[in-house]
């Protein structure tokens, strides 16, 4: 459910998108490692905080203007466009505002 008190980010979901009660590959997020993700709409720019959206995950942007609380779910170690597989660093999904 986008992130909301995730304990883990799912790393494969075979050829095919996934459907419930499909098993999936599940990095769990307790250490600093590197993991492969998918970059969704909005992009991914290496040191910003990443958060889940439909098809991938993204930066975080925070704004002072208009500040909305976000989940987080890691930060990126590279950069890239929508439909790019980056390397992300997981961490416990934490709301930012």
């Amino acid at each position: 459910t986008a992130g909301v008190g995730a304990i883990g980010v799912v790393v494969a979901l075979g050829p095919l998108a996934g459907a419930a009660g499909d098993k999936v590959q599940v990095a769990y997020l307790a250490g600093a490692c590197v993991i492969p993700v998918k970059v969704g709409t909005g992009g991914a720019t290496r040191g910003l905080y990443a958060k889940v959206v439909a098809d991938g995950v993204c930066d975080a942007v925070e704004t002072i203007t208009t500040p909305a609380a976000m989940n987080v779910v890691g930060w990126f170690t590279q950069t890239g466009v929508a439909g790019d597989i980056v390397g992300m660093v997981p961490g416990r999904s934490w709301l930012t505002e």
